[in-house]
């Protein structure tokens, strides 16, 4: 990657120290140009991995052509996967970095006063990446807020599977199991209740920290 692709795609300007990232820059800190940049790489480049960054950046940004490219990233997702490792486990991280670009969609066009879009754009590729977690090991919990603070109750179908086809392989999904539980015990408790009863566990029977005590 070329120092300018580099630095259209990562640069934090000096006095963004709020930003973990250039995803999270504020629109103030995105100039035009560079916008335009990113598309550019996005429509033009050929490598993959270059195009999916450009995507995940516009998308981000609330740019609806990194949108646009985010949902054919998830409906094929075979070729795109690979792109991001875990810095421990080593297992793809790829469709957890798309799906914090759709939350941060989201919020950028919900502070534009658009939710009611956003919720709708967001709303299918975000059930594909959840059902492609349920026998990946990447985490989800990235949107999980959107459910709790938002009321996404369109979403708790998909987290039921979710849960059902995670507490299937314990060994594979670590923390996701507890997490998940966490969430549909707050936002929709007659279910996970009455699957740790089915299961004869209690929620803190799947925190990993317990466990590793025991």
């Amino acid at each position: 990657m070329d120092d300018k692709i580099n630095e259209l795609l990562h640069f934090v300007p000096q006095h963004a120290d709020y930003a973990v990232d250039a995803t999270d820059l504020d629109s103030e800190d995105i100039p035009d140009r560079r916008i335009a940049g990113v598309t550019e790489l996005l429509s033009t480049h050929p490598d993959e991995g270059v195009r999916l960054l450009a995507a995940r950046l516009l998308t981000s940004w609330g740019v609806q052509e990194g949108l646009s490219y985010t949902v054919h990233i998830v409906d094929h997702f075979e070729a795109f996967g690979g792109f991001d490792s875990h810095r421990l486990h080593g297992h793809d991280e790829t469709f957890k970095f798309v799906l914090r670009s759709l939350v941060g969609y989201f919020c950028r066009l919900a502070d534009a006063g658009e939710s009611e879009k956003a919720r709708a754009d967001i709303y299918e590729p975000m059930v594909k990446i959840i059902h492609l977690s349920n026998d990946r090991p990447f985490e989800i919990a990235d949107m999980f807020w959107l459910v709790k603070r938002e009321e996404f109750r369109d979403f708790i179908p998909a987290l039921r599977e979710h849960l059902l086809a995670i507490s299937a392989h314990p060994e594979l999904h670590r923390w996701k199991i507890y997490d998940v539980l966490e969430l549909l015990l707050k936002v929709d408790a007659e279910f996970a209740s009455g699957f740790l009863k089915r299961v004869g566990k209690s929620h803190d029977d799947f925190n990993l920290n317990k466990t590793l005590k025991d």
